[in-house]
């Protein structure tokens, strides 16, 4: 932010070369003054202030500060459980939306990049329906072999098959195969 005392300096009718010879400094450094990117020592203000430049105290002044921005509750979204039948809904409406937008495409856009960019929106759409039926999930063997919920159902089974010697021997090894995919 620029101070008082470099926007009352630059409207100053003389030049950056008079004031650096009238004050010994560079004319670099009149320059960053008036820009307001550096503020004069001390004894350059009052040497300035003294040439008929601006009070010494209002190159400390800020000009055009704006207020503090003022301070609001964020408001949180109250939770809802996703149902069965919230899904189905939300799912619905997407396949509508993506049946809407597949009926416009031919007549959206002729140009190839505004028409690739319609196809990467439905791209995101078809990915978000994905995740919202579960269709577009697709996890491989070893993530579910690997997941914690897995080994506590393997953890299950295996106590549940204790008393019968040959049916725990035959899911362990199926498990152990599996395993090796």
């Amino acid at each position: 932010m620029k101070s008082q005392g470099s926007v009352e300096f630059s409207k100053d009718p003389r030049s950056g070369v008079e004031w650096s010879a009238l004050l010994g400094a560079t004319t670099a450094s009149v320059s960053r003054w008036r820009s307001g990117l550096v503020r004069p020592s001390a004894d350059l203000r009052a040497k300035i202030h003294a040439a008929g430049g601006p009070d010494p105290k209002a190159w400390d002044q800020v000009v055009g500060t704006p207020p503090p921005p003022k301070r609001t509750k964020k408001r949180t979204k109250k939770r809802t459980k996703a149902t069965a039948a919230a899904v189905i809904n939300e799912a619905d409406l997407w396949l509508a939306e993506l049946q809407d937008f597949r009926d416009e495409l031919p007549t959206l856009a002729t140009d190839a990049s505004k028409r690739a960019s319609l196809l990467a929106n439905a791209a995101k759409t078809l990915a978000v329906l994905g995740k919202l039926t579960g269709v577009g999930l697709s996890v491989s063997n070893r993530q579910i072999l690997d997941s914690p919920n897995w080994r506590i159902i393997e953890a299950k089974i295996l106590a549940a098959l204790r008393p019968w010697p040959d049916a725990l021997r035959a899911v362990s090894k199926a498990l152990d195969d599996s395993r090796g995919d």
